[in-house]
């Protein structure tokens, strides 16, 4: 089996290319002393929630995901004359999800059972939040379309008058 891509967009608008071999990991290991096996030696059956945590505490780590991706990453950005802190400057926001959905799924890809039937649970399980976040947002949204300037304006003046009055009561005291 040959090794696949998976691609990301930068903040910057660079492309990445995401390939993960034996030699990624045994680079990891030298530069970084870094091992996925830290992370999960096997997936802990017994307690599946606190693999999935160790895994996404690693994923949320923002410093800790960029060293071990500029490593995964190295040779290309040599090839660019991109530097650490160059390359860090184009992980923010949305390029930085996108960064972590490629490497999950190029580590995925890698990994052998059971640890890709584990990753893949996990993609799953994202897949399913995401799904329910944009349901939640489009509902808001149209909830936020049916309120006419009239009905924004009340809301507004009944906020203004409910702290106002609040505040009256709080510093009443005071004056006394």
């Amino acid at each position: 089996m040959s090794v696949s891509p998976f691609k990301f967009t930068d903040a910057l608008d660079r492309e990445w290319a995401i390939e993960i071999s034996t030699y990624t990991i045994k680079r990891l290991k030298t530069e970084l002393n870094f091992s996925f096996d830290d992370l999960f030696a096997e997936p802990d059956q017994e307690q599946p929630k606190k693999t999935v945590a160790k895994y996404q505490s690693f994923l949320n780590d923002d410093a800790k995901f960029s060293d071990v991706l500029f490593v995964v990453l190295k040779d290309e950005a040599d090839k660019r004359g991109i530097s650490q802190q160059e390359f860090d400057k184009g992980l923010s926001g949305h390029a930085n999800v996108a960064a972590i959905r490629a490497f999950h799924a190029a580590y995925t890809d890698f990994s052998r059972p059971p640890r890709t039937t584990f990753l893949r649970g996990i993609t799953i399980v994202a897949e399913k939040e995401e799904k329910l976040q944009m349901i939640a947002e489009r509902r808001m949204t149209k909830e936020a379309e049916k309120l006419t300037d009239e009905k924004l304006e009340q809301m507004v003046e009944k906020g203004i008058n409910e702290a106002f009055s609040k505040h009256a009561t709080d510093t009443a005291g005071i004056l006394v």
